[in-house]
Formats: C-alpha cells, structure tokens, sequence
C-alpha cells in the first residue's frame, strides 16, 4: 500500500457514538428515511440457508456490519441485466468476507412523456411501467437484495436518490461507514479495510473515501446557480464516516433537500457541497483520501 495521502480541514467536532447519533436524530427525518421495501435489521435475522436467495440476496445484509454499501442502480431492463451481472461476479462473495453489507436501490419506473406535473385523480402507470413493477417485486422476492425507494427514478432526480440512499442506511442500520457505488463497480474491501485503519491511527476526523477527487470548479457544470463550488469525489462510488453522513441527513436535511439555489442534477457534485456545509455548520475535521484502486469495474 502507498502512504496515505490526506486532505484536512482544520476544526475538530467532538465525536459522537453511532447509538447517540441515532438517538439525537429527528424522528421526522427517519419516517421518511424508512419508507422503502424491508427492514436491514430483520432481513438480517432471517439467516441465509436457502439456494438462490441466501448467497445473493439475504446475505447481502449482515447484522453488526462495520461497512454498508448502496448499489446505485434503476428499474429497466438494462440495469436488471446489470444487477444479473454482479451478482454472479466476485464481488458478493468478497463483500461477505469483509463483513460489508450490500443491497440495491432504486426508485419507480417512469416512462418517457409519462407526465406527472398534472392534476390527473384515477390516473393510471403505464402499462409499461406496471410490467417492469411486476418484474421487481418477483426480483425483490427472489433476491431479497433491493430497497426501493419511493419516488419515481429518473436521471434529472439523482440528488434525490443519492439522499434517498444515504438517509435509508444511516436510519436503518448502525454501519460506521456508508458508502454507495453504480451497479457495474465494485468496491475492493481490502483498500476500503487498510485506509480506514491508517487513517483511524493517525487522525480523530471523519472520512470521506472516493476514487477520484475534483476541486468542483474544473467545468462550468459543477457550479449550482449561485456559482458555488465544492470539492467532490466521482461518483461511480464513494465511502464516508457515518459522522459525515449525519449532518446531511439529520441536521442539515431542509438546506439538502432544496438545493435549487446552489446544486445542479449531479449527485456527485451536490453531495460535495453537502459535506462543506457539514464541515462549515457542524465544524467537522475531514479527511478527504483519495484511492483510484477503490473500484474496480464487474466484468
């Protein structure tokens, strides 16, 4: 392994227990956080005994997991091909060795000219999109490795679902680390491993881990109406602290959420404002690390 190469902000918060953190959050926030399919905890407790369903789907949840990740990936039949692809890939199986969790997020189908902007009372999905729910609940079923998140999946709502992503695995289990990547990566545990450790000897501050790190002003497009600009890492996968997440999900949810003002429709982009308002509102100290052999690509 290299040296360990850090980037630190300068004000130390003072640290706080995953159970606090849950404790001192706002109920509010966590009803909404938990409206998608299952429970981690209790898919946890089922064990994992049957063929099919528990080397793929049930075991992707562990109790008392230190890391937990979230797939990004979509309702079509493209992405259902994908998902095929990396569950028959290594990297379930490296995933459970390293105690990780895993599940798979997506929202609802939407097609396109599907207009949702009208007050249409009896109105119907598509016969389209009721086939593709159809195959999910049979996938969910089969698996049980998917959340769903319930607002509609398109591109243009990505902040949204990244929040949706980040908001259900903090409320929903107790992982140190939360972490989410596209569905054609995958994360080697072993860099994840080695860099939380190095960097936990050598530092009290929050982590961020991602796979390439941008200033956030390279291209107009990273900057938000009002021209603000955040440091950010790609987003085909990244890593951080459950202490970073917090801030993003509890205390400064209302500023994430609405985030017309200054973010754009890159998820990538307004998670790393989201972070400079953590680390400027919570004073938080943050390592950001950045690692190119995070991820590897799922053949």
């Amino acid at each position: 392994m290299g040296s360990l190469a850090l980037v630190v902000f300068s004000i130390v918060a003072p640290s706080v227990s995953a159970s606090e953190m849950r404790r001192q959050s706002d109920p509010v926030h966590a009803s909404i956080a938990i409206g998608s399919h299952g429970s981690f905890s209790a898919v946890a407790e089922k064990g994992s005994g049957e063929q099919g369903r528990g080397e793929q789907g049930r075991a992707g949840i562990i109790s008392g997991a230190r890391i937990f990740l979230g797939i990004k990936s979509a309702p079509s039949d493209k992405y259902r091909k994908r998902r095929e692809v990396w569950r028959n890939s290594d990297c379930p199986k490296k995933y459970r060795a390293a105690n990780i969790s895993y599940a798979f997020f997506m929202g609802m189908p939407l097609d396109p000219g599907h207009d949702l902007t009208g007050h249409n009372q009896g109105g119907l999905e598509t016969a389209h999109e009721r086939a593709l729910e159809e195959e999910l609940i049979a996938e969910s079923a089969t698996y049980e490795d998917i959340q769903f998140l319930m607002f509609r999946d398109v591109y243009m709502d990505l902040p949204n679902k990244l929040m949706g992503i980040l908001s259900n695995i903090y409320y929903k289990s107790d992982s140190e680390y939360i972490g989410e990547h596209d569905d054609d990566y995958c994360v080697e545990p072993q860099v994840i491993l080695v860099t939380i450790a190095e960097q936990k000897k050598s530092r009290n501050a929050e982590l961020w881990i991602g796979a390439y790190l941008f200033k956030g002003d390279e291209y107009a497009s990273m900057k938000g109406p009002n021209n603000m600009t955040a440091q950010y890492f790609s987003g085909n996968g990244a890593i951080m602290s459950r202490g970073l997440v917090k801030p993003i999900v509890v205390d400064n949810f209302p500023l994430v959420v609405q985030h017309g003002e200054y973010g754009t429709v890159s998820d990538d982009a307004n998670l790393g404002k989201w972070v400079s308002f953590a680390v400027e509102k919570q004073n938080l100290t943050l390592d950001y690390v950045e690692k190119h052999e995070i991820l590897t690509e799922v053949a």
